[in-house]
């Protein structure tokens, strides 16, 4: 079963093209599944531009973390205020910086 999400659909119409079934119309610019006629195919949800079309039943849960991976830290979060703590790459000559931080 294939949703529309009305506020990214832009009433292009290829979805309406590529559907085997013809499930779906265009109603006041906008795309409409008829759950009757359509059988999940996905030809549509891949056609779609704006990407919305949209299988049901496949939200995503939300994180229990406020941001998204890559804008994490990576490590514990005292440890940006003390560098000196982070692990860093000493490569082949060993520790580049004492302890407080500073290059030697």
């Amino acid at each position: 079963m294939l949703t529309v999400d009305e506020s990214l659909c832009k009433g292009c119409g290829k979805c309406v093209k590529s559907c085997p079934q013809g499930a779906i119309t265009l109603i006041d610019k906008k795309a409409h599944i008829d759950p009757a006629l359509c059988r999940g195919c996905g030809i549509c949800m891949r056609v779609c531009p704006n990407g919305a079309i949209k299988p049901v039943g496949t939200e995503v849960p939300a994180s229990p973390f406020p941001y998204p991976p890559h804008q994490r830290y990576p490590y514990h979060p005292w440890m940006r205020f003390r560098p000196w703590l982070r692990p860093r790459c000493r490569g082949r000559r060993g520790r580049r910086h004492n302890r407080m931080g500073i290059p030697q």
